[in-house]
């Protein structure tokens, strides 16, 4: 008998904004599964050597022609960042299993949890997008298997913020 096994991948994530001054901005909101993560799966599973799990969190500046309300939806093609300015490398701390309820998990769950903090020196410019890469990764722009794209509105990071960028995966059939 032949099993077929549709999965779902639900992306959520949220910014929480931290100026120098004490003001603290959260903007929340989905992002696009794009198909790279179903390569970055087959690498993991082949356990051939040369490609790991996410490794990077990119940020670009995408176009200045876009509406900061209504940035375009990205592809669920996409490869890469429209114009990537910078990444920051993820640790194996800034990744963990989360229950239905978003607390850690010491234990395997359909649910994954991606946290980093952008400090102040940080990717400094102008912000509109923003994906997570991992397999052959480096800190070169556009390397790796992308496995999400999000468009969002203006973000003008300066040297008087820290951006904490947390998003989290939802396996399901």
């Amino acid at each position: 008998m032949n099993v077929k096994l549709a999965p779902h991948i639900k992306g959520e994530f949220k910014d929480t904004i931290k100026y120098k001054n004490g003001k603290v901005e959260v903007r929340e909101g989905q992002n696009l599964i794009v198909t790279g993560i179903f390569k970055l799966i087959t690498t993991l599973l082949s356990s051939k050597g040369g490609y790991s799990g996410l490794q990077y969190w990119a940020v670009g500046e995408g176009l200045s022609s876009w509406n900061s309300s209504a940035p375009p939806e990205p592809s669920e093609n996409d490869t890469q960042l429209v114009k990537e300015i910078g990444r920051k490398q993820l640790s194996t701390s800034d990744i963990t299993w989360v229950d239905d309820s978003g607390s850690n998990s010491v234990t395997p769950t359909n649910r994954l949890k991606v946290r980093v903090t952008f400090g102040y020196n940080d990717c400094t410019g102008t912000w509109r997008e923003f994906g997570l890469f991992g397999g052959n990764a480096t800190t070169s722009a556009n390397s790796g298997i992308m496995i999400n794209h999000k468009n969002h509105g203006v973000i003008v990071k300066t040297t008087e913020m820290e951006i904490e960028r947390e998003i989290i995966f939802t396996f399901t059939k």
